[in-house]
């Protein structure tokens, strides 16, 4: 009976993480949205967990990127992160930086 309590509140755990993540990602995602929009940035647009590289099947998917489609570039990217993931997720933005085939100038990781 322990075990199957024990079971029952670490899915409980993950699944308050995952909606608290969301959230996250949402409130970032509504403020650059209104910052685009205030500094008339038109040519961009902020997308949530989108795949970088569309149709590929291993295409990266970082928690929130602009993407300029006039230019096909992703300038910025962020990764949003508990004190656990943050190390893992530098790592994943200096990869994506540093392939320059993106266009991703400027990456972040923001720990929540």
């Amino acid at each position: 009976m322990d075990i199957l309590r024990e079971i029952q509140h670490e899915q409980k755990i993950e699944h308050n993480a995952k909606i608290e993540h969301q959230r996250v990602i949402a409130r970032l995602l509504s403020q650059m949205m209104l910052f685009l929009e205030k500094k008339q940035i038109l040519h961009c647009e902020v997308l949530p967990e989108t795949d970088i590289d569309p149709g590929n099947a291993k295409s990266q998917c970082p928690d929130i990127q602009v993407r300029n489609e006039v230019e096909a570039v992703i300038p910025v990217i962020v990764e949003i992160a508990t004190k656990i993931g943050t190390k893992a997720d530098f790592k994943k933005i200096v990869e994506l930086i540093d392939s320059d085939y993106f266009g991703i100038e400027e990456g972040f990781v923001y720990n929540y």
